[in-house]
Protein backbone atom coordinates (compact mmCIF):
# COMPACT_ATOMS: atom_id res chain seq x y z
CA UNK A 1 0.00 0.00 0.00
CA UNK A 2 0.96 3.62 -0.64
CA UNK A 3 2.29 5.53 2.13
CA UNK A 4 -0.76 8.33 3.27
CA UNK A 5 -1.11 12.16 5.15
CA UNK A 6 -3.89 13.43 6.71
CA UNK A 7 -5.05 17.14 6.54
CA UNK A 8 -5.55 18.53 9.60
CA UNK A 9 -9.31 18.96 8.75
CA UNK A 10 -9.81 15.89 8.12
CA UNK A 11 -8.27 15.00 11.39
CA UNK A 12 -10.82 17.05 13.41
CA UNK A 13 -13.88 15.28 11.32
CA UNK A 14 -12.36 11.42 11.90
CA UNK A 15 -12.19 12.34 15.73
CA UNK A 16 -15.96 13.88 15.65
CA UNK A 17 -17.43 10.66 13.44
CA UNK A 18 -15.20 7.99 16.12
CA UNK A 19 -17.26 9.72 19.23
CA UNK A 20 -21.21 10.36 17.13
CA UNK A 21 -21.35 7.79 14.30
CA UNK A 22 -19.71 4.88 14.32
CA UNK A 23 -20.81 2.90 11.29
CA UNK A 24 -20.09 6.33 9.26
CA UNK A 25 -16.33 6.08 10.38
CA UNK A 26 -15.76 2.99 10.32
CA UNK A 27 -17.29 3.16 5.96
CA UNK A 28 -14.64 6.16 5.91
CA UNK A 29 -11.40 3.86 7.30
CA UNK A 30 -12.55 1.47 4.78
CA UNK A 31 -12.76 3.89 2.11
CA UNK A 32 -9.11 4.75 3.04
CA UNK A 33 -7.59 1.86 2.63
CA UNK A 34 -9.28 1.41 -0.86
CA UNK A 35 -7.87 4.53 -2.05
CA UNK A 36 -4.52 3.42 -0.78
CA UNK A 37 -4.42 -0.04 -2.37
CA UNK A 38 -6.13 1.86 -5.50
CA UNK A 39 -5.28 5.49 -5.90
CA UNK A 40 -6.55 6.15 -8.90
CA UNK A 41 -10.12 4.66 -7.63
CA UNK A 42 -11.85 8.80 -7.32
CA UNK A 43 -12.82 10.65 -9.66
CA UNK A 44 -10.69 13.50 -10.83
CA UNK A 45 -11.79 16.81 -10.30
CA UNK A 46 -11.46 19.80 -13.20
CA UNK A 47 -11.50 23.67 -12.95
CA UNK A 48 -10.90 25.25 -9.31
CA UNK A 49 -10.21 21.57 -7.95
CA UNK A 50 -8.21 20.47 -11.13
CA UNK A 51 -5.82 17.74 -9.50
CA UNK A 52 -8.01 16.76 -6.41
CA UNK A 53 -9.47 13.25 -7.11
CA UNK A 54 -13.36 12.12 -4.77
CA UNK A 55 -14.54 9.31 -4.09
CA UNK A 56 -17.86 8.48 -2.95
CA UNK A 57 -19.07 7.01 0.52
CA UNK A 58 -22.55 6.15 0.83
CA UNK A 59 -24.33 5.99 4.12
CA UNK A 60 -28.09 5.95 5.43
CA UNK A 61 -28.62 7.67 1.93
CA UNK A 62 -26.72 10.39 2.41
CA UNK A 63 -23.88 10.71 -0.71
CA UNK A 64 -20.60 11.40 1.91
CA UNK A 65 -17.80 12.16 -0.13
CA UNK A 66 -13.11 12.08 0.16
CA UNK A 67 -11.21 14.25 -1.31
CA UNK A 68 -7.35 13.48 -2.06
CA UNK A 69 -4.83 14.37 -3.92
CA UNK A 70 -1.77 12.08 -5.28
CA UNK A 71 1.66 13.28 -4.85
CA UNK A 72 4.00 11.34 -7.63
CA UNK A 73 7.70 11.18 -7.61
CA UNK A 74 10.17 12.37 -11.07
CA UNK A 75 9.67 8.70 -12.55
CA UNK A 76 5.41 9.13 -12.59
CA UNK A 77 4.96 6.69 -9.65
CA UNK A 78 2.80 7.85 -7.00
CA UNK A 79 4.73 8.59 -3.88
CA UNK A 80 2.50 9.32 -0.99
CA UNK A 81 -1.57 10.29 -0.56
CA UNK A 82 -2.89 13.71 0.76
CA UNK A 83 -6.47 12.80 2.06
CA UNK A 84 -7.88 16.58 2.42
CA UNK A 85 -11.35 15.98 3.49
CA UNK A 86 -14.71 13.97 4.13
CA UNK A 87 -17.78 15.02 4.12
CA UNK A 88 -21.58 15.55 2.98
CA UNK A 89 -22.29 16.23 -0.84
CA UNK A 90 -23.74 19.73 0.71
CA UNK A 91 -21.69 22.14 0.43
CA UNK A 92 -18.37 20.13 0.19
CA UNK A 93 -17.01 21.32 -2.69
CA UNK A 94 -17.25 24.82 -1.69
CA UNK A 95 -15.47 23.60 1.96
CA UNK A 96 -12.70 22.26 -0.55
CA UNK A 97 -11.95 25.16 -2.57
CA UNK A 98 -11.53 27.44 1.07
CA UNK A 99 -8.90 24.38 2.19
CA UNK A 100 -6.81 24.37 -0.84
Amino acid sequence: MINFKTHKSLDKVLKKLSKSDSSLFYKVLAALDDIRCNPLVGCLKKGDLLGVRCKDIYHSGTNYEMAYILEENNDGEIEIIIFLLVGSHENFYNELKRLI
